[in-house]
């Protein structure tokens, strides 16, 4: 196993092993990895982006602040993923006003992606993850 950490550049960890790597890092110049079909959250900032490419295991989450309301963030994430083609299940006890959880499943489940929305500090946080089969 190889731990690293690199001085001056983002805040983080990388940890490698004959099973695969996991890397975490922390603001805005954290190595962000979405599929095309999963888009960053628009007028956002990074606060932190973890990915796992062990495999059989391979899950990414990437963590973003954004001014925008939660609902704009909300509507915005799902459009995004019915237009990637996953069915998408909602909830939220308001409409996405502050904020709640989206899930879009490919009916082959070789694509999943969650979106967590909610209010920290007076701005939306949102948690993106996805895996791929």
């Amino acid at each position: 196993v190889t731990i690293e950490s690199k001085p001056g550049g983002p805040a983080g960890l990388k940890i490698v092993s004959k099973s695969g790597l996991v890397k975490t890092e922390g603001g805005a110049n954290a190595e962000v990895r979405l599929p095309s079909w999963l888009p960053a959250c628009p007028n956002s900032t990074v606060v932190m982006s973890q990915y796992d490419e062990t495999p059989g295991h391979p899950v990414n989450l990437v963590t973003f602040m954004t001014a925008d309301p939660p609902q704009k963030v909300f509507q915005f994430y799902e459009k995004a993923l019915k237009d990637a083609g996953l069915k998408v299940s909602l909830s939220s006890p308001d409409g996405g006003v502050s904020g709640g959880t989206l899930t879009g499943t490919e009916p082959s489940r070789k694509r999943r992606a969650d979106v967590a929305i909610g209010l920290a500090q007076g701005k939306a946080m949102v948690q993106v993850s996805y895996t791929l089969k």
